[in-house]
């Protein structure tokens, strides 16, 4: 990764104390915390108005809290919920920064990456999300859980061609651009007070602990890192957008795929799966971080910190001071919360 002094900033630096990054950071983990009642709110709301026009429409009134659960309800409540949030929690982040005008613009600029390495950029993600897979694997073996036994997911439903659409746009399409949209852009953007690389690395770790499992969010910090890294050198979000609607769309074929094998198909499937894409992929996401690091770093006010330190004072102003943020630490327990409860 290039060095924090990339895009430093011609602000004095006596201007700047870990205090007042401290209430930068605040900021950004208000938009957190405000993004997952956000998320909650718009739940409630749908399962009322879903529940009253189950109560008038349906045969079996019963039921309503069977039906409520069901695949199809399930999912358009957790796509709705999250997409919405996404997108209010983004422009709660921005306009907390008082970046709101021109965050968007800023973010979907004209990116500076040739077409031959953002090609290259889609088997090298392959290969993290392999790696992680791995990684997966071991975690269940050593602990017998899977840290997901409490959890409600929407699934491919077979049969069921409206809501497999559904499906396919909100976690192939839909959830990707909302979700970099918050994160690499609001979240990300909130956390480079001490340059990029405490951006990147920070905004990742929040990416990871929002899924609020332990195997989900082993794939998102790797694939959050290298995103975050991609999009700051080559300026603009585009990048990690197109490769998260890849990624996810690669993984929604992988399960269709999976439902029409045996459980030993699958698994050679698997085994072989993961041997090309951390092969090939390895190799693809060398080339990639090889070149990323020499290629010169488009410049993008959007991806400036606010402010630069030197290399020698960047521990003041970044995790140090981001744990004086009492915002940040009640959105990290409500999610360390939400991993305990899944897990056990």
């Amino acid at each position: 990764m290039e060095n924090n002094n990339i895009t430093q900033t011609q602000t004095p630096t006596q201007e700047y104390t870990p205090r007042k990054a401290a209430k930068y950071y605040n900021r950004t983990g208000g938009a957190i915390c405000l993004h997952f009642v956000i998320n909650q709110v718009v739940q409630v709301i749908a399962i009322i108005i879903i529940a009253l026009v189950l109560t008038f429409t349906s045969n079996e009134p019963k039921n309503i809290s069977q039906q409520l659960t069901s695949g199809p309800v399930l999912l358009y409540l957790i796509a709705i919920s999250y997409i919405v949030a996404n997108i209010t929690g983004s422009i709660i982040g921005f306009a907390l920064n008082g970046k709101l005008k021109n965050s968007f613009k800023g973010m979907f600029t004209k990116p500076g990456i040739s077409c031959s390495l953002m090609a290259l950029c889609i088997p090298a993600a392959m290969c993290i999300q392999s790696v992680s897979m791995i990684l997966q694997t071991l975690f269940v073996s050593v602990t017998g859980s899977s840290g997901m036994e409490n959890m409600q997911m929407p699934q491919i439903i077979p049969g069921n061609t409206m809501n497999n659409v559904v499906y396919v746009l909100y976690i192939a399409i839909l959830g990707p651009i909302t979700e970099e949209l918050f994160f690499r852009g609001a979240v990300m953007k909130g956390f480079n007070f001490a340059g990029q690389k405490f951006a990147i690395v920070f905004s990742a770790f929040w990416f990871a602990v929002f899924h609020g499992n332990i195997l989900q969010a082993m794939i998102a910090f790797l694939l959050g890192i290298f995103f975050g890294y991609l999009n700051v050198k080559t300026g603009s979000i585009l990048p990690s957008v197109l490769l998260h609607i890849t990624n996810n769309s690669i993984a929604t074929l992988l399960e269709v795929i999976s439902l029409s094998m045996s459980e030993n198909t699958l698994n050679i499937f698997y085994i072989i799966y993961l041997a090309i894409t951390i092969i090939l992929g390895g190799i693809c996401l060398f080339i990639v971080l090889s070149k990323l690091k020499k290629q010169e770093t488009k410049e993008n006010k959007f991806f400036e910190p606010e402010f630069c330190p030197e290399q020698s004072e960047a521990g003041k102003y970044g995790l140090r001071t981001a744990v004086k943020s009492p915002c940040l630490w009640i959105a990290f327990i409500i999610y360390a919360v939400l991993i305990a409860i899944n897990i056990f």
